[in-house]
């Protein structure tokens, strides 16, 4: 869709065109006199205050409907992971989980419709503005275009599939939700959840870093990549033959079996020794599956 820093940017251009114009018209000042020039130059100013002022307000309003609508779309794919999950959890007659999963749609749910509320209003104001300048009146079109937005980390600049981002949704939201200390069991079903691809079950994190491993590099993490680091020396003392992994959100976030924390967080985590590696080891594909070709 739309994003607001598009709209922001088109409406920054417009202003800046709008002005340039206004300032040629007033360097005609000194080869046109008369009452002439001086009605060309009122209309000039007239026009670029009262266009600037029109194209502020309803491109505004419209970038903030765009804000909106992200938020609205995030909401309705955190409503459907917890619709999974409820039935996931009805299916094995987890009543608890059922729960727990029921309150958190309930929350995404009310947070729907308070949000449809507020972008019918944002449209409302971005459409109820009539531009005009002194006697001309006249509409303005503007036909936006989306540009790939890196929403992965920093250094990340490949555009993120949809598949990608819905691995990286269902993570955050199913992180902290059980399998304490089996790490690689929480990563495995919850990008099952997220693909419909059967898990292969691996013995350890450590053990689906060498099956599944793709770079040694923390640059251009991919989002919902698998994330390894050696593990805490709170498993097996100060060696860790286990390791332990994350999946990465981007924007510096990574979700585990604990819950949703910065990448700098987890790594000053990973103290273990897991066969010579200690802290950060690598990242790779689930199942050896590129979810950035998906």
């Amino acid at each position: 869709m739309v994003s607001s820093g598009t709209v922001s940017e088109n409406l920054n251009t417009a202003i800046q065109s709008l002005s340039k114009y206004n300032t040629v018209v007033s360097e005609l000042d000194g080869s046109w006199k008369g009452n002439s020039h001086d009605n060309f130059v009122s209309k000039a100013n007239s026009f670029y205050s009262e266009y600037s002022s029109g194209l502020n307000t309803c491109m505004s309003a419209f970038a903030e409907a765009c804000n909106l609508y992200e938020q609205y779309i995030q909401a309705k794919r955190n409503l459907e992971i917890c619709n999974s999950n409820i039935s996931q959890a009805n299916s094995v007659n987890d009543k608890s989980a059922a729960s727990s999963w029921s309150s958190k749609a309930s929350g995404y749910q009310t947070d729907m419709n308070n949000l449809k509320g507020k972008i019918e209003a944002a449209l409302s104001s971005a459409k109820s503005v009539k531009l005009e300048a002194s006697s001309f009146s006249g509409s303005v079109s503007s036909t936006a275009t989306t540009k790939p937005e890196n929403s992965g980390a920093s250094t990340n600049t490949g555009v993120v599939t949809d598949a990608q981002q819905h691995i990286a949704d269902v993570a955050s939201v199913s992180s902290g939700g059980g399998y304490d200390g089996y790490c690689e069991a929480w990563a495995e079903v919850t990008w099952q959840n997220a693909t419909g691809i059967q898990r292969q079950n691996q013995v350890s994190a450590y053990d689906a870093w060498k099956n599944f491993g793709v770079s040694t590099s923390r640059d251009n993490i991919p989002v919902g990549a698998m994330v390894y680091g050696s593990g805490s020396d709170t498993v097996g003392g100060n060696n860790n033959p286990y390791g332990h992994v994350g999946i990465y959100l981007g924007n510096g976030q990574v979700a585990d079996q604990g819950g949703v924390v910065s990448m700098d967080t987890w790594l000053s985590w990973q103290t273990a020794n897991c066969d010579g590696h200690v802290g950060y080891i690598g990242w790779g594909w689930q199942n050896g599956v590129d979810l950035s070709k998906a």
